[in-house]
C-alpha cells in the first residue's frame, strides 16, 4: 500500500477515535440534544406528515436523516457512532477538496478564515 494512503487511513482512524472518545464510557446517547433528535425521528415515524404540521421545522433535515437511519437500525444504539462517522466523511471531503485543486494554499486559507 502506498505510504500516502496508509497515512490517510491512519488520520481517518484518528479522527474517528477522537470524535468517538466521549462515548467510550457511555454506550447510549450522551447529550440531551441526541435524545431529543432521536425522539423526533421516532415521532416522524409514528405520525408521518402530521408531525410537520405542528411547526417542527427548525432542524428538519437532520431529523429526516435520523428517521431514515432508524428504519434500518436501532437509533439509540447507533447514535453514538454518528458524530464520528460524520467527522470521517467531512475529513474525506476536505482531503479530496484540498488535494484536487492547484491553489491548495488559497483554498486552505479561505477555509480557515471561515472556521470559528
Amino acid at each position: 500500500m502506498d505510504k500516502k494512503k496508509l497515512l490517510f487511513l491512519f488520520a481517518l482512524a484518528f479522527v474517528f477515535l477522537i470524535v468517538y472518545s466521549p462515548h467510550f464510557m457511555h454506550t447510549y446517547p450522551f447529550h440531551f440534544d441526541e435524545w431529543d433528535h432521536a425522539s423526533k425521528a421516532v415521532k416522524i415515524h409514528e405520525q408521518g406528515l402530521k408531525y410537520f404540521s405542528h411547526g417542527h421545522l427548525v432542524e428538519i433535515g437532520f431529523d429526516l436523516i435520523l428517521w431514515f437511519i432508524s428504519l434500518f437500525f436501532n437509533l439509540v444504539k447507533i447514535y453514538q457512532f454518528l458524530p464520528a462517522i460524520n467527522a470521517v466523511i467531512i475529513a474525506v471531503i476536505l482531503f479530496y477538496f484540498f488535494t484536487s485543486f492547484r491553489c491548495c494554499v488559497i483554498w486552505y486559507c479561505m477555509f480557515m478564515f471561515y472556521c470559528p
